[in-house]
């Protein structure tokens, strides 16, 4: 009796099962193909809009821009300027002539109207270090106690929206990714319970026969992974 189920359990790992003849294995390295190749496009892309977001925001914090009213007087422009020449973490500041804010502000503007003919704001550009961390709100304050209606803004301001629907895409990118790995995972349980259903009487024949439940579980497990790396 122990003779006859060694011999059976020898057998069993030796017995080739039809498991290649499935139509569940002919479809399923294809269909693996597939979310591997879409997951791989959706974190490639979720890697790219993660750097250019990176960059935007080290461009954002690194060039800054203090805009006041256009009245404001040469001598509370001074105070300004050097109030964040003095700030901890600002590298420079340089108030811009009125030849440089036309010149920045013509874009928006257009040709049709002159921008040297508008009661333009007065600019003061400033560069900070982006390893210094600045108390903006703070600064902010002893601006405004200075000058009311100074405003602090980025350059890359205009960009927000832009920036916006670049995060919702990155993380919709990344919600993909996870989807198709949740499809491939589900993808492979499937077709290894399908062969398991379609085999089921030569199973339980192999059952009769004395093999055991790793014997022939293995014989699946290799397929399946056969199956994975080709579709891969």
């Amino acid at each position: 009796m122990i003779g006859a189920r060694i011999a059976a359990r020898s057998g069993a790992r030796d017995l080739d099962l039809p498991l290649g003849r499935d139509t569940a294995a002919r479809f399923l390295p294809w269909i693996i193909a597939l979310m591997v190749y879409l997951s791989a496009l959706s974190a490639i892309g979720a890697v790219l809009l993660g750097d250019v977001l990176h960059g935007w925001d080290r461009a954002a914090r690194g060039m800054l821009t203090l805009q006041v009213p256009p009245d404001t007087s040469q001598a509370r422009m001074a105070v300004l300027v050097a109030l964040l020449r003095q700030t901890p973490g600002i590298v420079s500041a340089q108030p811009l002539d009125a030849s440089e804010t036309a010149r920045r502000i013509g874009p928006w503007l257009g040709s049709a109207v002159p921008a040297e003919t508008l009661p333009l704001p007065r600019l003061v550009d400033f560069r900070i270090n982006p390893a210094i961390d600045i108390d903006f709100a703070g600064l902010r304050e002893h601006l405004k106690s200075v000058v009311p209606d100074a405003e602090l803004a980025s350059r890359l301001q205009p960009l927000a929206p832009l920036r916006i629907a670049a995060v919702r895409a990155r993380r919709a990118l990344a919600a993909g990714v996870a989807a198709a790995a949740a499809m491939l995972v589900l993808t492979v349980v499937f077709g290894a319970r399908t062969g398991l259903d379609i085999h089921r009487p030569t199973v339980e024949i192999l059952h009769l026969l004395g093999a055991l439940d790793r014997d022939i579980a293995g014989r699946f497990q290799a397929h399946a992974l056969s199956l994975g790396l080709r579709g891969g």
